[in-house]
């Protein structure tokens, strides 16, 4: 098993900018539960070094939807959903993260986007 990091960024200020300290724990393969660390994400990226990552922002940041896309596999998934939801987004394609869920009835997938700004 890999080193595996959960970083939380937190919930946005009434600005809509994320909070400067985020929260994080590393599980190391079979050890006990360790510390939770916080500081900036900078100091968070330094401890995802050969880690696996999974991060958590505020369900108020994500979006939840589905698109149906006939039978591709998962790259072909990852280029072609971004344009298949471009007219139900606000802002560019590109400004935003798209991660492709699994894959229901009806060649339909289920897609968390949430804004780059917020997770870069």
């Amino acid at each position: 098993m890999k080193r595996q990091i959960y970083i939380h960024l937190g919930d946005p200020t009434l600005s809509g900018k994320m909070p400067e300290e985020v929260h994080w724990y590393v599980q190391e393969p079979g050890q006990a539960a360790g510390p939770v660390y916080h500081g900036d994400l900078k100091t968070a990226a330094n401890h995802a070094l050969g880690c696996r990552v999974e991060v958590f922002v505020s369900g108020v940041e994500v979006v939840l939807t589905d698109v149906a896309l006939p039978g591709m596999n998962k790259q072909k998934l990852l280029k072609a959903v971004p344009f298949a939801l471009e007219e139900q987004l606000a802002s560019d394609v590109e400004d935003n993260h798209f991660a492709i869920g699994e894959r229901q009835l009806a060649d339909k997938v289920n897609v968390a986007i949430v804004e780059r700004d917020i997770i870069e």
